[in-house]
C-alpha cells in the first residue's frame, strides 16, 4: 500500500516553507473494530464450510470413496485460491496504474491532518474491497468445480453433430467450461472498471480539477473497454455452438430461424463487435469522445434488431406458417 501513500502525497504536496503540522493520534479502534468485524465473519464462513465438508468427506470415507471426495476438495480448494488472487491481482494492479496515470496538482487545497486521514480511509478501503471481491470470485469459480473436472478429464466420443460437425465432447465438455471462464473473465473486467474509474473520479474531486482526462488515462479505461468487448465477441463466437441446444424450432436442435437467421447474426454482431473495438481504439489518439458512443449506439442498435428481432421474425413468419 505504500505506492498509495506516494501518490497521494503527490497529489496534496506539502507547502514550501512551512512547517507540516503535528500529526494527529491514531485511532487504531476505528480500523481494529471493522478488521475484527471481518475477521469474524469470515473464520464463520470458513467454520460453517469445512462443517458441511468434513460430514460429506465422512459419507464419502464410510462408502470407501474417500479418495473421489479427497480429488473434489483439493479441486475446489485449488480453484479457490487461484480465481481469488489471479482477481486480486488484476484488481489492485489497476487501482495502484490509475492512482499514478492520474495527474497531480501542484496547489495546496487541503491540511495535511485531513490528507492522512484521507490516506487512512483509503488504505482500508482498498483492502477491504479487494478482499471482498477476491472472496466472492473464488467462491463463484469454485463452485463450478464439477465443470472444471469434467473439462479436465474430457474424453472423445467418436461422434460428430450433423449441424457444425464438431465431436460431441466439445460441447458436453469444453462449451461449458469456456462459458464460465468467458463470464468468470467479463465479470472481472467489468468490476475493475469500475474500480478504476471510481479512482479516476474521485482523485479529480479531491483535487477540484475539471474532468479533462489525459491521454494515458484514457487509453487506460478505454483498454478495459477493449478488453471486455473483446471478450463478448468471444461470447457471441459460443453462441454459435449453443445454437445445436435451440428450442426455438418444433424439435430440440438448431431449427431453419436459428441456421438462416441467428447464425448469421451472430456473426454481424461479431463483426460490429469488432468494429467498435476499432473505433474505441482510433479515438484514444483523436481524443474524440463522441465515436465511440456511436460505435457503442450502433453495436446496441445491431443487437437488438439482427440479434434478435430478425430471428423472431423469420420464425414468426416463415417458418410457423408451414
Amino acid at each position: 500500500m505504500d505506492s498509495f501513500d506516494r501518490q497521494w502525497q503527490r497529489w496534496f504536496p506539502e507547502e514550501r516553507g512551512k512547517d507540516p503540522e503535528p500529526p494527529p493520534p491514531r485511532k487504531r479502534t476505528n480500523i481494529r473494530v471493522p478488521l475484527i468485524l471481518l475477521s469474524i465473519l469470515i473464520l464463520f464462513i470458513v467454520l460453517d464450510i469445512g462443517k458441511d465438508f468434513y460430514s460429506e468427506w465422512l459419507w464419502f470415507s464410510s462408502l470407501n470413496y474417500g479418495s473421489v471426495y479427497t480429488t473434489v476438495l483439493k479441486t475446489r480448494i485449488l480453484v479457490f485460491f487461484l480465481a481469488a488472487i489471479i482477481f486480486g491481482a488484476f484488481f489492485i494492479g489497476n487501482l495502484g496504474l490509475a492512482t499514478r496515470l492520474v495527474p497531480k496538482t501542484e496547489s495546496r487545497y487541503w491540511s495535511l491532518n485531513i490528507v492522512r486521514q484521507l490516506q487512512s480511509m483509503l488504505r482500508l478501503i482498498v483492502i477491504l474491497t479487494t478482499v471482498l471481491l477476491s472472496l466472492i470470485f473464488g467462491l463463484v469459480a469454485q463452485s463450478k468445480w464439477e465443470m472444471i473436472l469434467r473439462f479436465l478429464n474430457r474424453q472423445p466420443f467418436g461422434v460428430t453433430d450433423p449441424v457444425f460437425h464438431r465431436e460431441v465432447s466439445f460441447y458436453v465438455f469444453s462449451l461449458p467450461f469456456l462459458h464460465l471462464l468467458q463470464g468468470w473473465l467479463l465479470w472481472a473486467l467489468i468490476v475493475t472498471l469500475i474500480g478504476s474509474v471510481s479512482v479516476y473520479l474521485l482523485s479529480y474531486g479531491v483535487q477540484w480539477r475539471q474532468f479533462h482526462f489525459t491521454r494515458k488515462v484514457l487509453a487506460h479505461v478505454r483498454g478495459l473497454g477493449i478488453a471486455i468487448l473483446c471478450l463478448l465477441a468471444w461470447g457471441y463466437w459460443l453462441g454459435i455452438w449453443e445454437l445445436v441446444f435451440s428450442w426455438r424450432g418444433v424439435v430440440f436442435g438448431a431449427s431453419f430461424a436459428d441456421l438462416h437467421a441467428k447464425l448469421p447474426a451472430q456473426w454481424i454482431l461479431i463483426v460490429a463487435v469488432v468494429i467498435t473495438m476499432a473505433v474505441i481504439l482510433f479515438s484514444v489518439w483523436r481524443r474524440n469522445f463522441r465515436l465511440p458512443l456511436y460505435a457503442i449506439g450502433g453495436w446496441l442498435a445491431a443487437t437488438i434488431l439482427v440479434g434478435s428481432l430478425y430471428p423472431a421474425l423469420i420464425q414468426r413468419f416463415e417458418v410457423e406458417p408451414d
